[in-house]
Order: structure tokens, then sequence, then C-alpha cells
């Protein structure tokens, strides 16, 4: 029987707008004034008299903030004076933002121009920990019209995750595991992802499976890292489910049990993770917690090969086969 022996793999960390009923519309920046910013809706004719409309801006994806509302009192042409702590201060003319009908239902998108992007420079009014998630966000990665600035991230970040924002500390804990914006520093990294995943964050909970088993700011614990694994694993978190298939594989914490390990690996396989996909062809290979079936072997190889897992470069090497 053929046999070859695979690398060592490493453990992978990894608006709803309320009563609107999503019909949208969109307004165009007609004017900047000096302290406020003046949003015209023509094409009226499709919100009712007395409706309310309601102003949001898109700030990352998923996340809107409100930035005024008011009621149509004449349906020829409607203006809106807007004073949102300064979110859109450096808006420029003929942008667009995102209007919503909060009653009528008829309305329908009159513009499919993007809303317009951040430009602004005074977020000091963020009181909503999801919207100073998204600002950290939005400075970590440089987008939506802000200058990457790490060190604001983490200052977003702090901000939201003081709140108890689960997101937010998980983002917090990542930020000292990496030393991004602040100085490295793993018993820090520990203590948001454990605040992350109390909370009952999916990323924290495997992020804190990944501290215990490899010792990153707390005492090494197989035990306690299978534990959070399982959490994180169990509501369909990717990567925790191959790093629990490792631990099986290797008995870490646990009995070793290659049923437990396939079933594991092929959940994440699935999903699309690469390292799984590598690993299961292994098992498939060599016939570890399941019958042997090299075609079906060769086929995860070469798919995790194409993604760039080099284990599986290697191995197909090795017997010999292209990717």
């Amino acid at each position: 029987m053929n046999y070859f022996k695979l690398l060592c793999i490493v453990a992978i960390f990894n608006l709803h707008v309320a009563g609107a009923e999503n019909l949208k519309l969109t307004g165009k920046v007609d004017k900047i004034l000096e302290s406020s910013v003046r949003i015209s809706v023509s094409d009226i004719k499709y919100v009712a008299i007395n409706d309310k409309v309601i102003i949001y801006h898109k700030i990352s994806s998923g996340t809107k903030i409100k930035i005024g509302e008011w009621k149509v009192s004449r349906r020829d042409r409607v203006f809106v004076y807007a004073t949102p702590i300064n979110i859109i201060q450096n808006a420029r003319e003929g942008q667009y933002v995102e209007i919503f009908s909060s009653r009528n239902k008829t309305i329908k998108n009159l513009n499919k121009k993007e809303p317009i992007k951040l430009s602004g420079k005074s977020y000091d009014g963020f009181t909503n920990p999801a919207e100073q998630n998204a600002l950290g966000w939005n400075y970590q990665k440089g987008v939506n019209g802000v200058t990457k600035d790490l060190e604001k991230a983490v200052y977003w970040y702090r901000k939201a995750a003081m709140q108890g924002y689960a997101v937010a500390q998980d983002n917090m804990g990542w930020m000292y595991q990496n030393g991004l914006g602040v100085e490295k520093d793993r018993k820090k990294a520990f203590q948001w992802f454990y605040k992350a995943a109390i909370n009952g964050h999916i990323n924290g909970q495997n992020n804190l499976g990944v501290s215990y088993q490899y010792g990153h700011g707390v005492k090494r614990d197989y035990k306690k890292a299978i534990y959070w694994y399982k959490k994180s694993a169990n509501r369909g978190k990717v990567a925790a489910q191959s790093n629990l298939g490792f631990m099986y594989m290797n008995g870490l914490g646990t009995k070793q049990d290659y049923g437990k390990a396939f079933y594991w690996f092929s959940e994440a396989a699935n999903k699309g993770s690469i390292a799984a996909q590598s690993q299961l062809g292994v098992f498939y290979y060599n016939g570890t917690g399941v019958a042997i079936n090299k075609k079906r072997a060769i086929e995860l190889l070469r798919k995790a090969a194409r993604g760039g897992n080099e284990n599986s470069q290697i191995n197909l090497r090795k017997l010999g086969l292209k990717w």
C-alpha cells in the first residue's frame, strides 16, 4: 500500500431599516452648506403626502447609518436639511444616498447609482457600537472613503468593544494578536477573544480555541481548545470544523478518533476549506477513517492544490501527478 505523509495543518484563525419595508428610492446631495447637507428628492410622486421619509447612508456591507427623516408635505419637490454629526460634511454635490419610505408600498427605485461614500473626517458623534465597529473596519481596510489607519481602527473597535459588542471584541483580539495598530500582545488578544466567545461570537469562539491550543496568552489547554472549537464548529464555522478535525486526528485533548476527524474535515471541506480538502484527500488515499478511494483522494488533493495548498502540491508531486 502506498502511503505518504501530509505536512502539518496549522490552526485557522480567521440594516435592517425598521418599519421601512425596504422600499427604496435615491436622493441627490443638492448643495453643501456650512453646517448641513441639503438632500433633494425629485420624482416624489411615489411618496404619499405626510409619509415619513428616512435617509440612510451605507458605510459598509449590511450597515446603514440613519442621517435624518422628514414628512412629505408636497409632491412636486422635496428638500431636507440634514446635520448628521458631520457624517457627510465632505460629500460632493450630485452624489447619492439611499432614501426609504416608512409607509408607501408603491415606491420605486428611481436611480441605480451607488450611495455616496464616506469622506468626512469627524465621526465623534458615533455612539452605536455597530456603527463604531463598521468605522473601525473601514479604517483597518482603508475602504468606504476613509484612509487606512490601523490606530484609528483600534480606537473605534475599542469603543464598540467596551460597550459589549462581540464582533468588535473579536476584532480587538485580532489586532492585538497580530500587532495591528497596537503593540503585539497575545495576553490581551486572549482576553478580548474570551469576551467575544462568552458573548456568543462564532469567530471569537474559534479564535479562543486557537489560543488554548497553542498557549497564546494563556496556558495551553487542549480540552478547552476542543470545547470552544465545538461551540464554533457546531454553529457552522469552517475554520473551527477544520481545527476540530485536527484535534481528533492527533488525539489532542481527546482520544484519537479518525472517524470524527474525517467527519469534521468533511464538513469543512464541503464548505470550501482548502486545508480540510487537503487532509481529507490524504484520508481517502490511506483509508484513514474511511474506505480507501484513490480517485476521490486525488480529486480532493488537486482541488486543494489548485487553491494554493502547498501540502497537496507536495503530495501530488510524490505521486508523480500534476494538478
